[in-house]
């Protein structure tokens, strides 16, 4: 069993507690990593961040927000799943 799979398999016992402190220490994470980045780059770390924070919400929200308020289309809407 490869290291996505035994995450997944993981995830999988997580309820909205255990997803919200994981968000928590990642927050955390990346406002020390932040801090350590130099005056003359924060502007361009700032613009990578912000792009990667789209996508990566989008992504994550889209399928979230048809499930939760009921659409018809959410049951075609499934988790985006890497396989190699």
């Amino acid at each position: 069993m490869n290291v996505i799979e035994r995450g997944n398999d993981y995830i999988k016992t997580m309820d909205a507690w255990d997803i919200g402190l994981l968000k928590t220490a990642l927050f955390s994470l990346g406002v020390l990593v932040g801090m350590s980045v130099r005056k003359e780059d924060k502007k361009k770390v700032a613009i990578v961040a912000g792009v990667s924070y789209g996508l990566t919400v989008a992504a994550v929200m889209v399928p979230f927000v048809k499930h939760f308020v009921g659409s018809d289309d959410a049951e075609e809407t499934e988790p985006i799943i890497l396989e190699r």
